[in-house]
């Protein structure tokens, strides 16, 4: 029976037959819009820091894997054609120009300083310089065209010597720091060049000829193979020179010229060619071409880093970058219909991709080529040691060469059953499943199925290990064992995730899980977990393969892990981040076939050599950028003398690697005020407003909590206190607050003093005024007069007038001896007292006046103290020498008492003659002195207002009309 897809497959291999030996890697291009001051580049070296230094014909350009940063003629470059670049021992990076000038490069002060020969220089170098070097004391060597060598001596390079022994220099080259290899080009006969080796030992100097006949010295560079044994590229032809003979051994025919020959790690030669691009072979024999790179490209010169990249400088395409000559990658842009691969199959020297479309490709990896399988379409293919699977609507079981066995069907009904999922179980079975969950046993010589097991949740994977079938499902994991099925989910939680693969090896087996990373299980438990706290590059596990060398692949949604096993066959995460340069991410499947990991993902086909897989990186170089203090670049050489407001510090720095920079985490600590670590992907940390004090600055570069470098960079600083942080200031201030603080004591003390000696003098005169007043109230006048009145009324039988009269009398002088007890009355005391003395006074004067009394009805409600015997004086004054004397109109008195504003207001109106007759009365009477009451009274306001107890006023008016005096008006304002 002809297989069904024997035909297709036929049609293939007639199709790859003649496809020509090619490598399909990534290249990435830096052009103008990535940084690069110009696409014509024409050297690269990497320094000891890994800095990239690249020279264009627009200037120097620094590069660490984030940004490239240019130095022209305004940054103190001599010129901005730069053709060649040396770093010297002190880290210093030297620079030759078009114009001949020299200058370097200083990492301290981020500048470039030119020699003071420059002019001297430019006069020698007719044609631009070929070469420069450095021997081991440090002496500068240059090459020029027609002037032979010129020697610059440290250590400030302001000293120039001609050495003429070669009349026209093209090469240079150092051997050792003490040997050199010149070439240069005989002017007396035509098409002859001849090399020299320049021995340098001690104070000798020693030259050895070799003559190449019949070339053309354009371009002339060398690579050393071993001592005394080197390669030229001569324009167009590749010399082998060593110690004996001279021969050629490669040649182009004059089809292009050859720029310049490089040997990397591998012992691969690269030429650098003028529009071919560059041409990689295998070794140094130049008998096998195995990469032609950017084919259209003038490639001036290559550099393999300390990663392995390659990185190559064009005339015409700017610079570009090779992360990994060991991977192969296949998509859209080369052959494939689709990014998206989801199964790959091996046969005898074929793998085989099915896309996301359907549709098949089959890779040869002895052409290393991809093409597509027309007319073939299958949804699902697997592949064991000796059987093939392929599902389109059914199964279909073929052998390893494609001779077709049959369809998978069931042994009771016949019916075909298509398989999810196929693995190899002996030489006579397979294990598979189906989409409702039911394991089959599969016969690999009649495709004759038996269900085994149904399992009560979806089946995803399988995987056999001591005689036990595991199989992972969207609940978690079951063991089939001797014709039983065991739940394992209800051990351990973990255990009851979503599994995507496993893996049975050293009687252990592996989880790949979705979402809960890698466990390792092992007599009955979990033995190891690993996560993205402890290595894994993602917990989204979505495939899993072991290879010969003791290594376990994991393929996630975020790119590729590995599980590597050491001598103990403990099994540990690699902390390199495998394949980062590829940007391989959402793995769907992975094979290993001689030696080779195929990756199927969302991306594109991935190959990647096991051979040359690379062990975890020991550490990657970190450095501290730049120190920005208040946002001023500041050189770390002044940072041990910082003022105290120089205290907003920001830090930059940078890991170099240009594979694995995007996924760099930075773990940092401020030593002096911070305790824990903290991590960021930023390139620089801020601490704003920080006190005075000593401060040590770490910083390590980590991936995936594995630091990356055991030794941090960092940086030390110091911010000085503020001179009053300073302990002599704080001492002087603090004598000096002492001293105020006793003064200040010292003169409250005399304050009080004095205040109390103030407060007890007006005490004295209060309580003289109060004794005054009393007197003044109590006056033998006014008693005289009562007691006069009292026996008139008796002489008169008028004994219930003198009765009232004594009874009031005598009321009155108990509450003047009463009030006079204390500093304060109450007010309704105070009205009591006034009302029987104006009665006394107005029974006195036979009623010729009447009195009226008011007082608000908020008052009558207060509690209100005022200073006793304040009042009567002024009413006394009232009916004494204004109502008494008063012939024309009855006299009337008013008092008035109202409250408002915290404030008593009195206000006494009498319509007696007035204050101008009274005094005129006063004068007539020869009396010198006024109310003795009066007087008293005024001088006990002032005391009182003088103690802070009372604020006291007195306003009098004379109430006046028609020029006639109608009276006087007393306000009386007292605030409590």
């Amino acid at each position: 029976m002809v297989p069904q897809y024997f035909h297709v497959l036929i049609c293939y291999w007639i199709c790859i037959f003649f496809e020509v030996n090619a490598q399909h890697t990534i290249i990435k291009n830096f052009g103008v819009d990535d940084g690069l001051p110009s696409s014509e580049c024409y050297y690269i070296i990497q320094d000891s820091r890994h800095l990239l230094w690249i020279a264009t014909d627009a200037g120097i350009v620094k590069y660490d894997g984030y940004t490239f940063k240019s130095y022209n003629t305004s940054h103190g470059l001599p010129d901005n054609t730069v053709f060649k670049i040396h770093e010297d021992r002190f880290g210093r990076i030297w620079f030759n120009s078009f114009s001949g000038k020299m200058a370097y490069y200083s990492y301290q002060t981020d500048s470039i300083h030119a020699v003071s020969v420059n002019e001297e220089l430019s006069k020698f170098v007719k044609f631009a310089p070929v070469d420069f070097c450095f021997d081991a004391n440090d002496t500068l060597w240059l090459s020029c065209h027609s002037n032979g060598y010129l020697k610059l001596s440290p250590p400030f390079y302001n000293t120039l010597q001609q050495i003429s022994m070669a009349d026209n220099c093209y090469y240079l080259k150092a051997i050792t720091k003490h040997n050199f290899i010149y070439g240069y080009e005989n002017r007396y006969t035509v098409n002859t060049f001849r090399l020299n080796y320049f021995l340098k030992n001690g104070n000798q100097i020693t030259n050895q000829f070799k003559t190449l006949e019949n070339t053309s010295s354009l371009r002339l560079s060398a690579i050393q193979l071993e001592e005394n044994h080197h390669l030229f590229a001569i324009s167009f032809q590749v010399f082998d020179l060593n110690a004996e003979n001279i021969k050629s051994i490669y040649e182009t025919n004059g089809l292009f010229s050859i720029i310049s020959i490089y040997r990397d790690s591998k012992g691969r030669v690269w030429l650098s060619t003028d529009k071919k691009g560059v041409l990689v072979f295998q070794d140094s024999s130049f008998k096998k071409q195995i990469f032609n790179f950017l084919p259209t490209a003038s490639v001036s010169s290559v550099m393999e880093d300390a990663d392995g990249g390659f990185w190559i400088t064009t005339t015409n395409q700017g610079l570009n970058y090779l992360p990994n000559l060991e991977f192969e990658f296949y998509n859209t842009s080369n052959f494939l219909s689709s990014n998206k691969i989801m199964h790959l199959a091996t046969t005898n020297e074929t793998i085989y991709a099915s896309l996301i479309n359907e549709e098949v490709f089959a890779y040869l990896p002895q052409t290393k080529s991809v093409k597509p399988i027309p007319n073939l379409h299958i949804k699902y293919f697997f592949s064991t040691d000796n059987r093939l699977v392929l599902n389109t609507q059914s199964s279909n079981l073929y052998t390893i060469n494609f001779k077709k066995i049959g369809p998978i069907y069931m042994n009771v009904d016949k019916t075909n059953v298509n398989l999810k999922m196929v693995i190899n179980k002996n030489e006579q079975w397979l294990y598979g499943f189906d989409a409702g969950s039911t394991i089959y046993q599969i016969n690999k010589n009649t495709g004759q199925a038996f269900p085994i097991v149904s399992v009560p949740s979806k089946v995803l994977t399988i995987c056999i290990g001591d005689s036990t079938l595991y199989i992972g499902t969207k609940t978690g994991l079951y063991q089939f064992h001797k014709q039983s099925l065991n739940y394992l989910g209800h051990q351990d939680l973990k255990l009851s995730n979503r599994i995507e693969a496993l893996l049975f090896k050293n009687n252990s087996l592996f989880i790949a899980t979705k979402g809960l990373g890698v466990l390792q299980y092992k007599s009955g438990k979990i033995i190891k977990h690993w996560h993205e706290g402890n290595g894994l590059i993602s917990n989204i596990c979505k495939c899993m393969i072991a290879d010969s060398l003791h290594t376990i692949w994991i393929g996630t949604n975020k790119g590729l892990s590995r599980l590597i096993e050491n001598k103990a066959h403990h099994f540990y995460c690699a902390t390199e981040h495998l394949l980062s340069d590829v940007h391989l991410k959402e793995i769907n499947q992975l094979k290993v076939f001689k030696d080779k990991l195929y990756i199927a993902s969302n991306s594109g086909l991935g190959i990647f050599d096991l051979k040359t897989q690379k062990k975890s990186k020991a550490s990657i170089p970190i450095y501290i950028e730049n120190i920005i203090i208040n946002q001023k670049k500041t050189e770390i050489r002044k940072l041990n003398d910082l003022s105290h407001n120089e205290n907003t510090v920001e830090i930059q720095f940078k890991a170099i690697d240009f594979k694995m920079k995007d996924d760099i985490f930075y773990k940092y600590k401020l030593v002096g005020i911070e305790k824990t670590w903290s991590y960021t992907k930023n390139l620089s940390v801020r601490f704003g407003s920080l006190p005075s004090g000593s401060y040590t600055f770490l910083v390590y570069p980590s991936y995936n909590n594995t630091l990356l470098n055991q030794v941090p960079a960092f940086v030390k600083f110091q911010i000085s206190p503020a001179f009053w942080q300073t302990w002599w200031f704080q001492m002087t201030m603090l004598l000096l607050l002492s001293l105020i603080i006793y003064w200040r004591f010292k003169r409250r003390i005399r304050k009080i003093q004095y205040a109390a000696m103030q407060q007890t003098l007006i005490d004295k005169k209060i309580a003289n005024s109060e004794l005054k007043a009393l007197r003044a109230q109590m006056n033998p006048h006014f008693i005289f007069n009562a007691m006069n009145s009292i026996q008139s009324f008796i002489l008169k039988n008028e004994g219930f007038t003198a009765q009232k009269y004594l009874s009031k009398f005598s009321k009155l002088m108990r509450f003047v001896l009463e009030n006079s007890k204390g500093d304060a009355i109450l007010l309704s005391k105070e009205i009591e007292s006034l009302t029987l003395y104006i009665e006394l006074e107005a029974l006195r004067a036979n009623f010729s006046f009447d009195f009226a009394l008011t007082v608000e009805e908020q008052l009558k409600l207060r509690t209100l103290y005022i200073p006793p015997m304040l009042i009567q004086p002024y009413v006394e004054n009232a009916i004494l020498h204004g109502l008494r004397p008063l012939k024309e109109r009855k006299g009337h008195l008013a008092l008035d008492f109202r409250y408002k504003a915290d404030t008593l207001i009195c206000t006494i109106r009498d319509n007696g003659i007035g204050r101008a007759k009274a005094k005129l009365n006063v004068a007539q009477k020869n009396l010198n002195h006024d109310s003795m009451g009066l007087q008293v009274t005024n001088d006990r306001i002032q005391q009182l207002n003088q103690s802070n107890q009372y604020q006291i006023s007195v306003e009098i008016i004379d109430l006046i009309e028609h020029n006639d005096a109608l009276g006087t008006l007393i306000k009386l304002e007292i605030k409590t």
